[in-house]
Formats: structure tokens, C-alpha cells, sequence
């Protein structure tokens, strides 16, 4: 090989201009690579048909682009799909990242001709590719078992969230009312929107407290109005939807909650658990494994599908005391991760790809 090394990256899903979770984590991961001490050249990929979405070019001003075809890597060392896609042919170490499996596990959530497309590209992908990335061991273990023969080619590589510089604390009294909740995702099936109603009703009615709700996510905003008009009128007034925000208009509403209310659990990551972490912004949360491997056991308010023990959670959530303990165990479990770190294990794996392949 040469002494400097190139990298494909397939950036279509970094441009689409919804503020997906996986969008954020492909231009972090560019910008990461590029920055490491010894980068390897960066070439990116986009699938043309879909520059409807958004122009590349404005997202990575300064990198070379190519149209993504059927055929790849003639030149690369390696190819990094990391929206859990291959190109037909790739002819050099290929590495892909698959961050869920919920099109296989959940049957709620898309239409059947959109899941069946959804597994058909996913199970290729992870048959073809030289390595599969997760960012959890939770997921890892869950491809391991449906996909066999591909269990040794599977890894982990935690995620990171950019650390602010100054901030502070959010772990105040919460004297003042209402509490103000942030919910990252937008209105779907998946993210589990639809919890929003019941939750403020049940907790309004067992706890006399309900919060107001600042609702961030992709989706229209038909959708999101579809879904405040079903709430009752004192639920509805406290629900304000913003649709799409950038990343510094999220990083501030992280700083400025009084917490995050995760409502999804069909993550592979939860990147919002971690972001809110390094912002010291408390999580109550719908219990799944995974998101307890995001953020530790004790780094959030847990709780079932359940109302009475969504408003137990809350109950402890509205403890000075409890948020204070949260929040220090959540920042120590995701401070060893940084994009740093993300970039060179994923660097490093793919390093090892290109010398074996």
C-alpha cells in the first residue's frame, strides 16, 4: 500500500437536511478522520439520485465528491458504508455500520414494502461486508445471533457527542414551573411520539406537575400537529414542536432543559442520552437494554412501558438530589468516549481490513 491511505465514505444519509441521528454522526466521523494525527485522505461518496436532498458540496466544501455507482474502490484502500449500505461491486476492504436492527424487530413502525427493502439492504450489507461497526455490544450480540456467520466480523465502537466548552449546570432546583422536558426525534411510529400525550396526562393527574415539552426531530410539521391536536387542550398548550434545528440550536436546548425525555426505544445508540450527559442535562427514559449500555444503569430515570411507573420515574426525576446523582453518573460513564477515540478505532479496524484483504 501506499503510505497514504484512501478512504471512500458513503456521505448520502449526512446530507439529507433532517436532523437524524445518523446524519450526525457521518459528518462527525469525517470531520473527526480528517482530524487525526495521521489522517488517511478522504474521498466521499453520494448517491446522486438523491441530491434532491441537499448538495454535498456545502456540507464538505473541501473534499472531493464522487458520484456513488454501482462499482467502488478501484483505488481505495478501503470503503466505509456507514448507513448499513454497500454499492454492488466494491473491490477493496469494505466496512459497514449498522446501527439497529429494528426494521427486523419491529413491524410498526414502516409500511411492509419499506421493511422489506429496509432488511434486504441491511442483511447484504452485513453478508458482504469485510467488518460490521456497531456502536453497542447490545447490537452486536443481536446480529451476531440473526446473522451466524457474520458473529466474528462484528465490533463495537462507542459514539461520542461534541464536549461544550463552558456550560452551565442544569441540575437546579426546578422551582420554577413548568419543567421544561426536551424530546429528540420526530413524529413516527418508531420514535414513539404517541407516548407524549399519555405521559403529560397520567403525570398531570397523579403528580398535579406537568412539564411543557420542547419537541425537536425530522418529520413534518403536518405530522407533529396531527399529533398535539389529539391531546387534551392543557397537554397540547405545553407541547411546542420545532421541527429541525442545527446542531449548535440542539446543543443549546440540551443546556437550557431541565431534561431529555427519551421515548424511542428502537436505538442502537441513542446519541441524545450521550449528548445530554456531557451537557449535565438528566435523562428519564423508557428502559431498554441498549440505552442502559448508552448511559449506565444509574445514569438515568428509568422506567417501563407503563404509566405508573413512568410517573414513579418522574417523581424521583423532580429530586434535586436524585438529578444531582444522574447526572455525575451518566458524565463518568460517557467521558472516556470522544470523537477522537471514534475515529481512530474506526481508522484502525479499517487499517486492518485494507492489509489483510
Amino acid at each position: 500500500m501506499t503510505a497514504l491511505f484512501r478512504l471512500g465514505i458513503d456521505v448520502t444519509s449526512a446530507v439529507d437536511p433532517r436532523p437524524t441521528g445518523v446524519a450526525r454522526y457521518i459528518r462527525r466521523l469525517v470531520a473527526a478522520l480528517r482530524a487525526l494525527d495521521d489522517p488517511p485522505e478522504v474521498i466521499l461518496y453520494h448517491r446522486a439520485r438523491r441530491r434532491r436532498r441537499g448538495d454535498p458540496t456545502a456540507l464538505f466544501p473541501d473534499l472531493e465528491i464522487r458520484s456513488l455507482t454501482w462499482r467502488v474502490g478501484q483505488d481505495l484502500h478501503a470503503f466505509h458504508g456507514p448507513d448499513a449500505r454497500l454499492p454492488f461491486s466494491v473491490r477493496c476492504a469494505a466496512a459497514v455500520t449498522v446501527h439497529d436492527l429494528s426494521a427486523f424487530e419491529r413491524t410498526d413502525h414502516a409500511t411492509p414494502r419499506f421493511l422489506r427493502r429496509k432488511r434486504r439492504q441491511i442483511g447484504d450489507a452485513i453478508r458482504r461486508a469485510d467488518a460490521v461497526i456497531t456502536h453497542s455490544p447490545c447490537v452486536a450480540d443481536e446480529i451476531a445471533t440473526r446473522f451466524p456467520g457474520a458473529s466474528s466480523r462484528v465490533g463495537s465502537i462507542p459514539l461520542a457527542a461534541a464536549i461544550p466548552a463552558t456550560f452551565e449546570s442544569t441540575t437546579r432546583t426546578l422551582e420554577r414551573r413548568p419543567v421544561r422536558l426536551l424530546v429528540v426525534g420526530g413524529p413516527s411510529v418508531r420514535k414513539r411520539s404517541a407516548r407524549i400525550g399519555p405521559l403529560l396526562r397520567y403525570w398531570r393527574a397523579t403528580l398535579q406537575w406537568q412539564p411543557s415539552i420542547d419537541w425537536v426531530g425530522s418529520g413534518s410539521d403536518e405530522a407533529a400537529a396531527d399529533l398535539i391536536a389529539e391531546l387534551d387542550a392543557e397537554s397540547a398548550s405545553r407541547v411546542r414542536f420545532l421541527g429541525h434545528v442545527s446542531d449548535a440550536e440542539l446543543d443549546a436546548l440540551y443546556g437550557s432543559s431541565d431534561g431529555l425525555l427519551q421515548l424511542s426505544d428502537t436505538e442502537g445508540f441513542a446519541m441524545p442520552l450521550v449528548e445530554a450527559a456531557v451537557r449535565d442535562c438528566p435523562v428519564l427514559s423508557i428502559d431498554a437494554p441498549v440505552l442502559r449500555e448508552t448511559i449506565g444503569s444509574d445514569g438515568a430515570f428509568f422506567f417501563d412501558d407503563d404509566l405508573g411507573a413512568s410517573s414513579a420515574a418522574f417523581r424521583r426525576f423532580l429530586e434535586l438530589g436524585e438529578r444531582q446523582c444522574a447526572v455525575s453518573f451518566a458524565r463518568e460513564h460517557v467521558r472516556p468516549w470522544s470523537w477522537t477515540e471514534t475515529a481512530r478505532r474506526t481508522f484502525e479496524r479499517l487499517r486492518q481490513l485494507a492489509e489483510s484483504h
